[in-house]
């Protein structure tokens, strides 16, 4: 738990150049950020169940493997450049292998490791928050040339940043914290 309270405080103390750029860029347009209120053109990713009473299956050999359905929450327990997941592996001593195409992580290991990657999992999806943001003519400023900005700002935020193609609509997703420092 040290070791993701760690990264994660590594996280919020990665201060995001590109993000305060994008926002000084962007009060010069003399638009505000607001938050808006969409019609979603698809349906909603409906949680994962409740897994918090999932138990692991020990084998002969005293090895754990627990299946998680963890919906669409994949890229959060991943974290940016697999540091979140490798937090959780090095802290736990499970291993944690994700599958974006089933939504679902297997966590293998000894019985306490894998009840402690599950906590950490739990946590994770337990955080998430999902924000919607109208760019208006800032849209081109937060994607950056090629994407650039877009990316350094998920990078240093922690966060997901979504802009669909012709939108001026961008969805920040992630943990409370991170989605905060998006928007900045």
């Amino acid at each position: 738990a040290e070791a993701i309270a760690a990264a994660e405080a590594a996280d919020r103390a990665a201060a995001s150049e590109a993000a305060k750029k994008a926002a000084e860029e962007a009060a010069a347009v003399g638009d505000e950020w607001k938050t808006v209120k969409t019609k979603r053109k698809k349906k909603p990713m409906p949680p994962p169940p409740n897994q918090a009473n999932a138990t692991a299956e020990v084998d002969g050999s005293g090895q754990a493997s627990l299946k998680l359905e963890i919906g669409e929450f994949a890229g959060n327990i991943i974290g940016p450049g697999g540091s979140r997941i490798s937090a959780i592996q090095e802290a736990s001593g499970a291993k944690v292998d994700v599958d974006k195409a089933t939504k679902s992580c297997t966590i293998s290991g000894s019985a306490d490791a894998v009840a402690k990657a599950k906590e950490a999992i739990i946590d994770i999806i337990g955080s998430q928050r999902r924000q919607v943001v109208e760019l208006g003519a800032k849209r081109s400023l937060v994607f950056g040339p090629n994407g650039e900005t877009i990316r350094k700002i998920q990078q240093d935020s922690g966060a997901h940043l979504d802009i669909e193609r012709n939108s001026t609509q961008c969805v920040i997703s992630g943990q409370d914290d991170a989605v905060d420092r998006a928007r900045a």
